[in-house]
């Protein structure tokens, strides 16, 4: 119900906007730097002149640089009101639809677009954009749009090359709003990687910058293709053809280019090359933080059973010589078991000038000792010591049965997920805050996917500060769709809160390991 006020009140109130109205702009800005979000939807209400306030491109930067909502990096010079309206007030939305403020996330709306049953899949940039690899070509959809299927535009024509059998991309803002994506695609034995031209943070068109031919490795195909991976955090871009491989393959799956400069990189061959492994089921993941490119290897040994070898790279300077193309490597170590399904950044590198020290913290689906359907979400504090030794220490946050895809986005600590179930249509919403002493974490009850069209689904990616969540959905009525999930909830708060899961303190069940 509307409140009602008295007659003096709301005079009182208009002319008080009456005074604000003949104040200069950057008055009204000081003024408007003391309201909330909330505060300032519900000022702009009150008259004529405060509604005005809405279209002022000034406001909504200053409300954007002082939120403590997740947000995507910004404000940058390109995006327009309502790109920060909206991913201001969608953080909101999502905020009050997700753990710890609600047991059970709702989904507002589901849609989709249709794709092909022998397409390669699809991929997601910028949180908005999807990727479709539809026969030889690259479509792009915009999932902003109201309508998905007319928004369709081929990004890149592969002619009458070969069919693509997979397809990755990334991304990232630059602090001076400059955005860089790229793409990768597997045919015929090729990888192919390409720049995406961005025009005001939309995707114009897409250009190939290197081709590597694979045909000597030893995986299948069809190995490459599900396990290619792509990753731009900081500067280096890193592509990854298979997970599962030999060492003295791994210069031929990995290639890694300065995003910038274009200039390739290669790692030396190293002491975990060498380590006998009588189990063929070893996992190589690389991923950047903001110091070192960190390569993690997971093995099994007769003496240590399963455990990790990791070693660390420092990131080259930005005027390094074009002749250094070797990474060096100042860290190696072979640490308790940390391998996880994909790395996330929880907590970016930090140095420590007195002990020569760098730690940062990472975090996802982590497999439990003996190789079960029952994963844990932990997170792994790594610790780089002045001396070239590396010590972990795994908190398993809380495990869950038959896990299959997981992904979160994280600022500092605090981290925003969801997790596919894979033997069920269903998913788990989670939130986190990991700090050195204390993990706090909320997670959701099972969150029902509609399955009146469900045979097979797979969670490819989801944005997690505009809460959207994108399935590749197999087996519908109308064949194989891009399914779009929605939790921007439109509600006030409401429901029982999330389940807590625990507060995982210094005494709490984590597993150490110090150098070898």
């Amino acid at each position: 119900m509307q409140a009602t006020y008295p007659e003096s009140t709301q005079r009182t109130v208009r002319d008080g906007c009456l005074l604000l109205a003949d104040m200069p702009l950057d008055i009204i800005y000081l003024i408007l730097d003391y309201l909330s979000l909330q505060e300032f939807i519900v000022f702009t209400k009150v008259a004529k002149f405060c509604r005005g306030l809405l279209s002022h491109d000034t406001i909504w930067r200053r409300l954007y640089q002082r939120s403590t909502l997740p947000l995507p990096p910004g404000p940058a010079e390109w995006q327009s009101v309502s790109d920060l309206s909206d991913a201001l007030i969608r953080s909101t939305k999502v905020q009050i639809n997700w753990p710890p403020n609600l047991s059970c996330p709702q989904i507002i709306r589901s849609r989709h677009i249709p794709i092909n049953r022998d397409d390669a899949g699809f991929s997601v940039i910028l949180d908005r954009w999807i990727l479709v690899a539809g026969g030889s070509n690259v479509l792009c959809y915009d999932s902003h749009s109201t309508a998905l299927e007319e928004s369709a535009k081929v990004l890149f024509n592969g002619g009458n090359g070969g069919r693509i059998q997979s397809i990755k991309s990334t991304w990232k803002v630059y602090s001076d709003g400059r955005v860089a994506a790229f793409a990768v695609i597997y045919v015929e034995r090729e990888l192919k990687i390409m720049r995406i031209i961005m025009a005001s943070g939309e995707p114009s068109g897409a250009e190939i910058i290197v081709t590597k031919d694979l045909s000597s490795l030893s995986l299948r195909p069809t190995a490459i293709a599900a396990g290619l991976a792509m990753t731009l955090r900081h500067r280096l871009l890193i592509i990854t053809a298979g997970n599962y491989g030999l060492d003295r393959e791994t210069s031929e799956r990995l290639i890694i280019l300065d995003a910038d400069t274009l200039r390739q990189y290669h790692l030396p061959k190293l002491a975990s090359e060498a380590v006998p492994i009588i189990q063929s089921q070893d996992v190589t993941s690389v991923f950047e933080t903001r110091t070192h490119l960190i390569k993690s290897k997971s093995i099994y040994t007769r003496e240590a059973g399963w455990h990790s070898f990791l070693e660390c790279f420092p990131i080259p300077p930005v005027n390094t010589p074009p002749e250094i193309t070797i990474l060096e490597c100042s860290h190696q170590d072979r640490t308790a078991d940390i391998e996880l399904q994909t790395p996330f950044i929880i907590q970016d590198s930090l140095e420590d000038p007195q002990t020569g020290q760098t730690t940062f913290t990472i975090g996802g689906l982590a497999r439990d000792s003996f190789r079960t359907h029952r994963p844990s979400l932990s997170v792994i504090d790594v610790c780089l010591r002045a001396t070239g030794g590396i010590s972990c220490e795994r908190v398993n946050i809380i495990p869950i049965q038959n896990a299959g895809f997981l992904h979160l986005d994280s600022l500092n600590g605090h981290a925003r997920g969801i997790c596919q179930i894979i033997t069920k249509p269903e998913l788990i919403a989670f939130s986190f805050d990991h700090q050195p002493e204390l993990t706090t974490f909320s997670r959701s009850e099972p969150i029902r996917i509609p399955e009146e069209s469900y045979f097979r689904k797979r969670l490819v990616a989801f944005d997690a500060l505009g809460g959207t969540a994108y399935l590749d959905v197999a087996g519908t009525k109308s064949g194989r769709v891009v399914e779009i999930l929605d939790f921007a909830s439109d509600l006030k708060q409401s429901g029982e809160p999330a389940r807590q899961g625990w507060s995982c303190g210094s005494g709490s069940s984590r597993t150490s390991s110090s150098r070898a």
